[in-house]
């Protein structure tokens, strides 16, 4: 009987340390795994010296929070930053985004980028050189305009940087875009009054030095204003007692050259009298417009 009992306790024995065998072998796989992907770059790890040995301890939780933090710096960047996949597909956008497009992340995640904006291109060679640049360097820096969903087309200033194939779930590209449509339409006027002055001032030139008598004269210079404000005709008009002559004119005014007119309740006289510019923009609404000499320019 006591040979049985011995014989029993030695079989439960060896069940129990074949059970602690087998989960120290699961223990020192997880432990093979975890090394090996330390090793690989794939998880940060902090390694401390201790007694008993090095001690390893995996920094996830820091990196969650790492993530966490980066996240909230992302949305709060003034500029639309939009992530694609390899396939073009967006995989992150932030609050300026969703704001520049006018759309929530949850509708436009996962959907190919032509769903969020149509490009179009400044030049013929942008995209050619786009696709270069971001083979060659991994980034590429430029301008285009972006027609959104609504038909509001933006003119937009932007940074693409090709993520490298070893960053994982999300190799493809990074999109940093600043609107630039109101700065466009500044730096436009600005532009155009520029070349407004020096047109100006050339045309002053060009007339002060100009030897000619005074009906070339007058010519001369109605057709430069033309040239300047962008008119279709211009006259001059010579005021003699109650009769104003046509003593030059440019455009659609040229056929009415030494037409005569008298000055009573005319836009001329209202001039003369009042000593200011006057501006008519639909002469069958205004009252001191001779009808016979606006219509058939108008």
């Amino acid at each position: 009987m006591k040979h049985n009992d011995s014989f029993a306790d030695l079989s439960a024995n060896e069940l129990k340390l074949k059970a602690e065998n087998a989960m120290l072998k699961v223990q020192l796989e997880e432990k093979e795994e975890t090394l090996r992907a330390i090793q690989c770059g794939e998880i940060d790890a902090l390694v401390v010296q201790s007694q008993s040995g090095p001690q390893v301890y995996t920094l996830q939780g820091l990196d969650a929070e790492l993530n966490r933090f980066r996240g909230e710096i992302l949305e709060r960047i003034s500029e639309a930053i939009i992530v694609l996949n390899e396939n073009h597909h967006i995989v992150y956008i932030n609050a300026a985004a969703e704001k520049m497009y006018g759309i929530k992340s949850p509708a436009i995640l996962g959907e190919p980028i032509y769903k969020l904006y149509q490009t179009q291109w400044l030049h013929p060679y942008d995209e050619a050189e786009m696709v270069t640049e971001l083979n060659e360097k991994g980034r590429w820096n430029g301008e285009s305009l972006h027609l959104k969903t609504n038909g509001e087309i933006l003119h937009i200033e932007i940074l693409v940087t090709r993520l490298p194939q070893n960053i994982r779930p999300c190799y493809g590209d990074i999109l940093v875009i600043r609107d630039i449509t109101e700065r466009k339409k500044v730096e436009d006027r600005i532009r155009a009054d520029a070349e407004r002055l020096a047109y100006v001032l050339a045309a002053q030139r060009e007339i002060a030095a100009a030897e000619l008598d005074g009906p070339n004269l007058l010519q001369l210079i109605l057709k430069t204003m033309t040239r300047i404000t962008g008119a279709d005709g211009a006259s001059i008009e010579m005021l003699e007692g109650d009769m104003v002559i046509c003593e030059a004119a440019t455009g659609v005014a040229e056929p009415f050259i030494g037409l005569k007119l008298h000055t009573k309740d005319t836009l001329s006289k209202l001039c003369i009298s009042s000593g200011k510019l006057q501006r008519v923009d639909d002469i069958e609404n205004k009252l001191y417009v001779n009808f016979t000499f606006s219509r058939p320019i108008d």
